[in-house]
Formats: C-alpha cells, sequence, structure tokens
C-alpha cells in the first residue's frame, strides 16, 4: 500500500471504535462512511460519519461479517479504502482479496496475518527465534483427536490451525466432539478445517505485548497488557503497568520483524506465577484495547496504524516506549449476563457515567437502545491512569461506584464484587480464580 491520502473511508465496524476512527479520519480532512445493520441503526457512529449505508440485514453474520456486502457497500459509497477496525473482518484475508479485484484499498497488513493466521507456520517462526511453546500436536483430517492428545494429557485445548475457533477440553472422552465442533466452525469462518490440540497450561495469566512496526526497520512493543480477567474469552478488565526491555519484550520484537509486521501487532503470552513465558499466538489489527495503550503510553495508536500502513516512518524508538512509569487499567462494561454468557433481548433505559477526573470513558451507544445477541455487547470502555496501579484502582472505583445501568444485563456488579477481593488488588487472580469467583467455575 503505496503513502497517500484518502478522500473517503468506509468504517467496516461499529460502536466505540467506528466513532474513533471517524473522528480521526474526519480530523484528517477524508470523508468517512458508516455501515449498519438493522438492530445498530441508532447506533451514534451511523449519524456521526459523513455517509451511512444500510447493510439490509439483522444479523452480524449476514451484514458487518460478510466481505462482499462491505466491498459492495465500499464501492456504492465511492470509498477508495476500507478500515476494518479491530473485530468482524480485520483478520479476515478475502476482505483485501475482494477489495482489491474493486480496486478499494484495505487498511490491513494482510501479507503478515496470512503468514501468522497459520499457527502451525506461526510456531515454526517462533521455534527458530527460540521464543518458548506449549506442547502441541497437530490433528490429522478426519481423525478424531485421541491418538496425539495421549501424549499431552488433560486439560488441553483444541485449536483451529487457522483463525479463532478453539475449545477447552476437561476429559478425553470429550475430545471428540470438540474437534469435530472446532473443525465445523473453522470451515464456516476461514475454510480449513486444520485443528491441534495444545497443552492447557494452570495457573497462567493472559498477557499481551503490542508491537507496532514500520516499513522502514523500526519495530517497537508498548509494554504488556494483562486481561487474564476474562469470563468466555470476553476481558472484563485489562492493565498495563510500567514498561520495560525485557525478555518477553525482546521475544515480541523479534517475532515482529520476522513476520514482516507494518502496523499495529498483539503478540500473545502464557504467563506462569515464575515469570515463565510461553507463545499463544499473534493478532494483526488494531488492538480492541489500543485506548488502553494510548492512555498509558501518550501516543495515537490509531494514528500510528495507519501511517505505518501506508509507508509512514513511525518516528517513535524502544527508548521512547520504555521510558514509561506509570500505570494503567481499563474496565470493559458489556452487555451480558454473567451466569450464563448470554445476552437477552433488553432494552437498556439509562446508561450514566460519571466523570472523573484521570478516568476517560469511550461509549459506542446511547439510551435507549434496544440489546440483543445481534447488537455491540461492549457498551462502554474506562480506563484510569495514575502513579501506581493501586491510584489507579481507586480512580476506577470511583467512577464505577457511581455508574447507572438501567435495563440491562451486565457484568457491572461482577465488576465492582473484585474490588472486594484482596487478590484482585494484589494482582494475584488468573484466568481460573477469575472465573471461579465470577461463576463458580474455572476456565483456562
Amino acid at each position: 500500500m503505496s503513502e497517500h491520502s484518502f478522500e473517503r473511508v468506509l468504517i467496516a465496524n461499529r460502536g466505540e471504535v467506528a466513532r474513533r476512527l471517524i473522528r480521526f479520519y474526519q480530523q484528517r480532512g477524508c470523508e468517512t462512511v458508516s455501515i449498519f445493520s438493522e438492530p445498530d441503526v441508532d447506533l451514534p457512529h451511523v449519524e456521526e460519519a459523513d455517509y451511512p449505508v444500510y447493510l439490509n440485514g439483522h444479523s452480524v453474520a449476514s451484514t458487518y461479517k460478510d466481505s462482499r456486502r462491505v466491498v459492495n457497500a465500499a464501492m456504492d459509497s465511492g470509498s477508495d479504502a476500507i478500515h476494518p477496525g479491530h473485530c468482524f473482518l480485520a483478520e479476515r484475508t478475502e476482505l483485501q482479496t475482494m477489495a482489491a479485484a474493486a480496486n478499494v484499498a484495505v487498511l490491513m497488513d494482510h501479507r503478515t496475518l496470512a503468514r501468522v493466521s497459520d499457527r502451525a507456520a506461526l510456531r515454526k517462526v517462533a521455534r527458530e527465534l527460540s521464543i518458548p511453546l506449549i506442547p502441541a500436536e497437530r490433528v490429522p483430517d478426519e481423525a478424531d483427536g485421541l491418538t496425539v492428545a495421549a501424549s499431552l494429557g488433560v486439560p488441553l485445548f483444541v485449536k483451529a490451525v487457522h483463525g479463532n475457533d478453539m475449545q477447552r477440553v476437561e476429559h478425553l472422552e470429550d475430545l471428540p466432539a470438540a474437534v469435530a465442533k472446532v473443525r465445523a466452525a473453522a470451515a464456516v469462518h476461514t475454510g480449513s478445517i486444520e485443528v491441534y490440540v495444545e497443552r492447557a497450561v494452570a495457573g497462567m495469566r493472559r498477557v499481551a505485548t503490542t508491537v507496532v512496526g514500520d516499513a522502514h526497520g523500526t519495530c517497537v512493543q508498548l509494554g504488556h497488557a494483562d486481561g487474564s480477567l476474562q469470563l468466555d474469552y470476553h476481558v472484563w478488565v485489562e492493565e498495563i503497568g510500567p514498561a520495560a526491555d525485557d525478555a518477553m519484550g525482546r521475544a515480541a520484537v523479534a517475532l515482529a520483524q520476522a513476520v514482516g509486521l507494518l502496523g499495529v501487532g498483539r503478540v500473545k503470552w502464557a504467563v506462569l506465577p515464575d515469570g515463565a513465558f510461553y507463545l499463544l499466538g499473534f493478532n494483526v489489527r488494531l488492538t480492541t484495547s489500543y485506548d488502553l495503550y494510548e492512555a498509558f503510553q501518550g501516543v495515537d495508536l490509531v494514528g500510528a496504524h495507519h501511517d505505518a500502513l501506508v509507508g509512514r516512518p513511525l518516528g517513535w524508538d524502544q527508548n521512547d516506549a520504555t521510558a514509561v512509569e506509570q500505570a494503567a487499567v481499563q474496565v470493559r462494561l458489556l452487555h451480558v449476563d454473567p451466569a450464563t454468557g448470554a445476552r437477552p433481548e433488553e432494552q437498556l433505559e439509562r446508561l450514566f457515567i460519571p466523570d472523573v477526573d484521570g478516568v476517560e470513558v469511550n461509549a459506542g451507544l446511547e439510551h435507549p437502545f434496544s440489546l440483543s445477541g445481534e447488537t455491540e455487547p461492549l457498551l462502554a470502555k474506562l480506563t484510569a491512569v495514575g502513579p501506581t496501579r493501586g491510584a489507579a484502582l481507586v480512580k476506577l472505583k470511583t467512577a464505577l461506584d457511581n455508574v447507572e445501568v438501567v435495563g440491562a444485563s451486565t457484568n457491572l456488579a461482577g465488576v465492582l464484587s473484585l474490588f472486594d477481593e484482596r487478590g484482585f488488588w494484589e494482582g494475584g487472580l488468573d484466568t481460573a480464580t477469575f472465573a471461579g469467583l465470577v461463576r463458580g467455575s474455572p476456565q483456562g
């Protein structure tokens, strides 16, 4: 993608990230196009763009996740570029293929994405770089996985080689069904049925290192964000502390350089209590917690991602990134019934988030709004920055204590209950202990 200015960009996302991207491109003097499904007609991003385009559908699958419809919307609206945001089509290479045929640019690093979306190939690159890996074995096509899993034991994960589909397995007798389920999901999402089994690591924290690379040889890691406090793989709380030039950061940069990253990427790790770390995966897209890193580092990550993709230099170096000596914590307010993971049909009558000094709020909707399983689950993000983690947590609690939600099931009560846990204040909760607190059952 050569460096030039786009005249009109279609934002292929919704909610708070769509609002942010619309503001970014409008500030750069570029017209914007929003897309929306039937349930999302009243979302703010629809009217905030210069031109809204209705995708004529009710479900996420038939609208935002349909590459052909998104490319057609770009063509019909006269857009010369598409920005996929951080979900839906953000890691789908067929979007770039279809858009290229229509002479529409896509603001994604599709070459690196193709390299890292094959997990087997990614593990091979990591092995060559001596990056620690969790033991795993590929399951031959049509096999049930029992033979290759025998040496790994349980619990374990069944993961798609291409894409993000996975299932956790606690008992070997459940493995064949999990393998079949992941194969079927991966076939729909990526067209591939290749899967592998990976040992589940006990007591691990889920940590990600955000890296940014440009075409001029610069690659910088911006620190490690801990997203261990998640349920059903949806993060509730994510935090980042003082940045450091450490082994995990250097490994993330080495991996990003080896695959030729342009723009923002996210190297995912399993981190054990003794500090040992193992590679889990690599996302090549704007991160969901882009604003957490922006608040922590004081940078424009959205702008850096765009500039790197169009060939401009970052203008940063690693010394800039690791000089930060503060902490940032982000809470995601989600539409969900924490007990079941379901998102019931409800009418959000009121969502009030107070203005607290040192707490930034990014919300994707306004009340009243009809919520369902097809609407955006992320209602708002609250991000606090302080000289220490404790100071940031105090600011967050002040804001959360005064949040009002009427008419909708959310994770607010669950998040507030964390502040009563000593382990939360001490930073001692991992993925399993958090799930046990919220739901009374472990999650890997």
